[in-house]
């Protein structure tokens, strides 16, 4: 048995299951790490993440005591979130990610490949070096918004990330910073 176990449901809350985390960190690698996640104190803003990525409902179990839950899209379009002015730092540690693990990008190419993507969430910290927007890419009213906030990027000079889940169940990221621009011309998106 293992020693933390995740009740997934999808949108259908009446359809969940139970299953040790080792079976469902083959679709997220992060989920095999949940004691580290716990010692960190990153549990809550980790599995969020992961409900957000995998478009699940999510609940770490351990001796079957429920330790957290998190839903997709449960910080969609919130002016506040766990993520709220954490910096770049922070943030990946959050993520439970780290920034050798992330691909340099324009910003061009990055909010390109977002866009592409059904799935994911970008994060925009301002020149400060803080989060100030989360985009959830799954949910509406966020993917709408980052399509405005797209449009409009060379505006909102600072740093983006993206991350998405590879086929495998590695986080992919992608950081990219964005310069400010006295001009008023948008990147050209495909």
């Amino acid at each position: 048995m293992s020693e933390y176990d995740l009740q997934c449901a999808d949108h259908n809350r009446q359809t969940s299951f139970r299953c040790p985390a080792t079976r469902l960190a083959q679709r997220d690698h992060r989920l095999a790490r949940l004691n580290a996640a716990i010692k960190d104190g990153i549990l809550e803003t980790l599995l969020q993440d992961c409900a957000d990525q995998l478009g699940l409902f999510l609940s770490v179990y351990h001796h079957n005591r429920r330790l957290a839950h998190a839903a997709p899209g449960n910080c969609d379009g919130l002016a506040e979130h766990p993520y709220q002015d954490l910096n770049e730092h922070e943030l990946l540690r959050a993520l439970g990610t780290e920034r050798s693990c992330t691909r340099p990008a324009s910003a061009e190419t990055a909010l390109e490949e977002a866009l592409k993507r059904p799935r994911g969430t970008v994060f925009w910290l301002s020149e400060t070096g803080r989060v100030r927007r989360r985009f959830n890419l799954a949910g509406f009213l966020d993917r709408l918004e980052f399509e405005f906030f797209a449009q409009r990027c060379p505006d909102h000079p600072g740093m983006l990330y993206t991350f998405s889940l590879a086929d495998d169940g590695a986080l992919l990221s992608r950081r990219a910073a964005v310069p400010q621009t006295n001009t008023r011309t948008r990147p050209e998106l495909r």
